[in-house]
């Protein structure tokens, strides 16, 4: 057995009088005993236990906590995260890939808020529906809103409800299933404006004749709401399939701040699907093939009018319907419309049910949106000294100046619609310059005659010989907000953040931001992406992030697999033991992407051949994942999976400990090895061949080397744990064996990512020592693979140790109390692996 001494430290205990110096050296070492045995075995009999257990390990390796205290909501802030949400979903994942079942396993969250009001996951419980018809169990209840939930309550108690909005169940990732795809809301505000001009007198002065103009502003506001899912993989599915949707939505208009309008629409829609036709693709294009019978399920479409068309009245801040006796609002002086703001919120589920088996689950806060109408009303005419929607009257006077024909040649408004209306009583068609001449005529003092070049019988009650008229130009401005949550790859999409996109990409459905209507009048279309490809659908070859800043590239392997272009391309193992050797095919719970075994780094992306600037490789998965939160969307980074994968290794690894290589070992010897019997796949053999490589082979040595050189760039110039040597670029992107010059090569994940998959189970890590003094004695922690027993020994001349405990590492580490010994002689301290 061989002898390791790591990390001798000299520390003294203390000085004072009566007690002399003492020195406590630390010895870490890595014992290897040839009957080691494994660790705990994970039970796959257990999908609570097997899910909690490595759920938990993750969460606390990432954050201050572990799945039973999940933070929620704290002091009232919503804390629940996407880089949470990864983690969990990634569990579920790896406990997918131990089993052959067909569906998918779901695990619904346990809530409890404490006596400060935070609210916190508690655990998780499996979802096994029980119900008959099993669309009514229990666990299908609405869910409820997090201020709803009362202190001390849990949701493991059916009475306090089961689920709460924004937080969602976690849904393994199986492949040949639909999935829920996108959910849109376009609302829709019309504004008209019309005016009337009365004339107290038609004998006044020439150049100040008197009026008073009446204004009548009509709205309209209506909500298109539609809910979208999608069959992705080639294959129909031949299962029926029952669809749930529930949507509340809450609309609120507001008057200068205070309540004008406000109404709750409850929604509720099922849908049964017998036969659900699969997607026939372009396989190199990304594009569905036209002519078959469509993928996509609408399973909700429908029009809510919050606001009828309604006259606004100043005097009493009211909407009134339109009749037909609507008659004008008398105001002396003209008087600005106040400002208006539009909330609006959804808090949507929706669940999909294979018999008694779910197959998808979303409830989701949002979207919501907050829109100032009188800013829109007044973009862009702000900015038009003859445009009709200035807020500050302006637009009052330009419409009266049109309706006269006093604009300069030229000087076109920028009006969205509108129309001419003939003035009351006028027979025959008219045209726009005679509407303008009859309603201008209503300026010139002392006209009494009939109007020039108009004819017919001027109405007794409403012309311009007597007490007034209606301006003969109506402007119109409509006004639409589209938001559509879309999923990028369809298994990404539980989560708020999944779907939230920064920004609209122009693609298969004309993207509406919030905006005016054209000024040609073209009608809005109404809902454009439903039923068609997700603007946001951005699988391998697809630029996806068409925006400036950020990563075009559709061939950047550093956040998406290569070669899986379509659902169907994934691989994910399943049914064979533990995810050990095929860990890196486990959907990582990002866009497109499994366990990230590569080197590269996107968070350290730059792209120098951009003329303008390099892009920032944060923003650029920020984007990729629609995380705006730069810090959280940076824990969910696929260079993160370093750690992780050692972990994880660690924990399903069954090979005998003595027979695993210390990752920190300095002889390239043993190196080519722990190389020799991979099996790699080469495309210097056209186009694929697979090959076992051999110890002796010039690809081997350059391995081992690199291997060497990556050690020196890490801390202490150590590897911390297996994982971090995927930093080797050689072990993936720049393997010898692959000619990848160009990404676009034909290279797969597996290819990349095969010798590290391989590899790592074949390590260790080293056990690390570290003490810290606390309360005059020492804490002594070590480093060690969770599942496997270490003893804690101690010795003073590093010949005969005694054991002091044994200790399970827990999150990767054990500690160790050791009291003060004033008058105790140097010790060496070892943590050895028992067998």
């Amino acid at each position: 057995m061989k002898t390791i001494f790591k990390n001798l430290l000299a520390l003294p205990s203390g000085v004072g009088m009566g007690r002399r110096i003492w020195l406590l050296a630390l010895c870490a070492w890595l014992a290897m005993f040839s009957s080691a045995s494994a660790g705990t075995m994970l039970d796959t009999g257990d999908p609570v236990g097997f899910f909690t257990t490595v759920a938990d390990k993750m969460l606390q390796s990432t954050f201050s906590f572990g799945v039973t205290n999940i933070p929620v909501e704290t002091n009232g802030i919503f804390v629940y995260s996407p880089a949470v949400q990864r983690l969990l979903q990634l569990s579920a994942n790896l406990y997918d890939a131990t089993t052959t079942n067909f569906y998918p396993t779901v695990f619904r969250p346990v809530f409890y808020r404490d006596a400060s009001n935070n609210v916190f996951i508690t655990g998780y419980k499996r979802v096994m529906l029980t119900a008959n018809p099993p669309d009514t169990d229990p666990q299908l209840d609405v869910p409820v809103d997090i201020t709803d939930l009362p202190v001390g309550a849990s949701t493991d108690n059916y009475p306090n409800g089961v689920n709460l909005y924004g937080v969602p169940w976690i849904i393994g990732a199986k492949k040949g299933l639909p999935n829920f795809n996108e959910f849109s809301m376009q609302d829709i505000v019309q504004v008209t404006r019309k005016l009337q001009v009365i004339r107290s007198d038609t004998n006044v002065t020439p150049r100040f004749p008197i009026y008073n103009t009446n204004q009548m502003y009509v709205f309209g506001i209506t909500n298109n709401l539609a809910l979208e899912c999608w069959n992705s993989y080639t294959n129909a599915y031949s299962n029926p399939v029952r669809i749930v949707v529930k949507n509340h939505l809450s609309m609120t208009l507001t008057n200068t701040g205070a309540l004008a309008i406000s109404s709750n629409f409850y929604m509720y829609v099922s849908t049964n699907i017998t036969l659900w036709p699969g997607s026939r693709w372009d396989y190199y294009a990304n594009a569905l093939i036209q002519g078959d019978p469509s993928p996509f399920v609408i399973a909700l479409k429908t029009n809510v009018v919050f606001l009828p068309t309604s006259v606004y009245r100043f005097a009493t801040q009211s909407f009134v319907p339109v009749t037909g006796s609507t008659v004008w609002e008398t105001n002396l002086n003209l008087i600005q419309l106040p400002q208006f703001g539009l909330v609006t919120s959804n808090f949507l589920q929706f669940f999909m049910l294979d018999g008694s088996n779910v197959i998808d689950y979303v409830h989701l806060n949002g979207p919501t949106s907050q829109r100032n109408l009188s800013a829109e009303l007044n973009n862009p005419d702000q900015y038009d000294p003859h445009g009709l929607w200035q807020t500050n009257l302006l637009g009052v006077y330009n419409q009266l100046k049109l309706s006269r024909g006093l604009f300069v040649p030229n000087a076109v408004p920028s009006e969205d619609g509108g129309f001419w209306m003939p003035p009351a009583g006028v027979a025959g068609v008219t045209t726009p310059p005679q509407d303008q001449a009859y309603f201008n005529a209503m300026f010139m003092p002392g006209n009494e005659g009939t109007a020039p070049a108009m004819g017919g019988n001027p109405s007794a009650t409403e012309d311009n010989l007597s007490y007034g008229t209606q301006a003969p130009y109506t402007p119109i401005r409509t006004m639409y907000e589209f938001i559509s949550w879309q999923a990028n790859d369809p298994l990404v999409h539980h989560l708020a953040g999944d779907l939230n996109y920064s920004g609209m990409v122009q693609g298969n459905g004309a993207s509406l931001p919030t905006g005016i209507a054209n000024s040609d009048h073209a009608p809005i279309p109404y809902q454009p992406n439903i039923g068609n490809l997700n603007d946001r659908y951005a699988p391998w070859g697809n630029a996806g992030l068409a925006r400036v800043g950020i990563d075009t590239n559709g061939f950047n392997l550093a956040y998406r697999d290569p070669l899986v272009r379509i659902s169907d391309d994934w691989n994910f193992p399943g049914g064979n033991g533990l995810p050990l050797a095929t860990l890196g095919q486990v959907h990582r719970g990002t866009p497109w992407q499994t366990v990230y075994l590569k080197s590269s780094n996107i968070l350290a992306y730059v792209d120098l051949s951009l003329p303008v600037s390099p892009v920032n490789g944060t923003n650029t998965w920020m984007n990729w994942t629609g995380n705006p939160d730069p810090r959280d969307a940076a824990l969910a980074a696929p260079v993160n999976d370093r750690q992780l994968a050692g972990m994880l290794v660690a924990l399903f690894n069954t090979n005998d400990p003595a027979q695993l290589v210390s990752v920190n070992d300095g002889n390239t010897a043993d190196w080519l090895g722990v190389l020799d019997g991979i099996m790699v796949q080469t495309n210097s053999i056209s186009p694929f061949d697979f090959l076992v490589m051999s110890s002796n082979s010039p690809q081997a040595l350059i391995i081992a080397n690199a291997v060497a050189q990556s050690r020196t760039t890490q801390p202490g110039q150590r590897f911390d744990s297996t994982g971090d040597i995927l930093a080797t670029p050689e072990l993936s992107v720049q393997s010898p064996w692959l000619y990848n010059s160009n990404v676009n090569n034909g290279v797969s994940d597996q290819a990349y990512e095969a010798i590290p998959a391989q590899l790592l189970p074949r390590l260790r890590p080293d056990s690390r020592g570290a003490m810290v003094q606390v309360n005059g004695g020492w804490n002594i922690r070590f480093s060690g693979s969770d599942g496997f027993a270490y003893a804690l020994q101690t010795s003073t001349d590093l010949a005969t140790w005694e054991v002091v405990s044994t200790n399970y590492p827990v999150q990767g580490s054990f500690s160790v109390f050791i009291p003060p010994a004033p008058d105790s002689p140097v010790r060496f301290y070892r943590s050895a692996l028992l067998p």
